[in-house]
């Protein structure tokens, strides 16, 4: 069966232009792909003039898979759970906010019985400076948390967090996609502040089993409002312009738009560069921008 590049889109609003914007993205390098692309959705019809097979979901299942807690982001792991069943090939989930920089094909190269993706290794919890990772951080120390098999974690004084923007696994990895969700009930209950936990859980498990690589360098993840936000109006105006187009013209006019720093926020991007290069301590958290 053929390796999949995987996307979650449900519900309404600026994530479906997202989606179909980074689904262009990759057909723009590669017009005619090893791989098929499938969207897990609510609306398959939304995506029905793309060249991409859906799979529809209903209320019932995306309540399911955001679990005892009604934690949305625990879907993003159902979704790569039901993938990596569905299939004997390589799977590689992609986040909606997102476009490509080089083929998505790289990505499947990187990902083998020994070998998992992620995005980034965005920060250790502690060393990030982020008030919300150091709750985490203290509650992974003060907790006990245990596996499937009822064997206990045993965290690092600073553990590592990965984004989940980008996750590269095979169908025999499918088990460990269950301890995270697994240790993702275990810490959902707790109210903490770290909004994609599911991100911090998936990452601790896979080191455990894996060597994780990152895709940082083919995928661009621009899940920061500042770089978010003040595109989103030149994204769905050249959405809408360009659905006559065919699907290469329409990529390369999509592309010209895509989401990236400008202005000031790119200056002080800029600016924080140099001050990490300088020794200067700052809340760091790796990322496309």
């Amino acid at each position: 069966m053929k390796d999949q590049l995987v996307y979650l889109c449900y519900g309404s609003g600026p994530i479906v232009a997202e989606t179909e914007f980074s689904i262009v993205s990759a057909f723009r390098l590669e017009p005619q792909p090893r791989h098929e692309v499938v969207v897990y959705t609510d609306a398959p019809q939304r995506f029905a003039h793309l060249p991409v097979r859906t799979v529809a979901l209903d209320e019932e299942l995306l309540a399911r898979w955001s679990g005892p807690d009604g934690y949305t982001h625990r879907r993003k792991l159902e979704a790569v759970a039901a993938a990596l069943r569905s299939t004997t090939g390589r799977v590689v989930f992609v986040d909606g906010d997102t476009w490509f920089h080089r083929p998505a094909g790289e990505l499947f190269e990187r990902v083998d019985a020994r070998h998992g993706l992620m995005h980034v290794a965005e920060n250790h919890l502690l060393a990030s400076g982020l008030d919300y990772n150091r709750e985490l951080a203290e509650h992974l120390r003060a907790g006990r948390f245990t596996d499937r098999a009822g064997r206990p974690y045993d965290f690092s004084a600073d553990p590592r967090s990965w984004n989940s923007g980008v996750i590269g696994l095979t169908g025999e990895h499918v088990e460990l996609v269950h301890e995270a969700l697994h240790l993702l009930d275990q810490l959902q209950p707790a109210g903490l502040r770290v909004h994609t936990l599911e991100q911090f859980t998936l990452g601790a498990v896979l080191e455990r089993s894996l060597e994780v690589r990152e895709a940082i360098d083919v995928v661009y993840h621009y899940w920061r409002t500042e770089v978010r936000h003040p595109a989103r109006e030149d994204l769905l105006r050249t959405l809408e312009a360009t659905r006559g187009l065919d699907l290469a013209e329409r990529a390369e006019a999509l592309h010209r738009v895509r989401p990236r720093p400008r202005g000031l926020v790119r200056a002080r991007y800029g600016l924080s560069r140099v001050l990490g290069a300088t020794g200067v301590r700052r809340p760091v958290v790796r990322a496309s921008a």
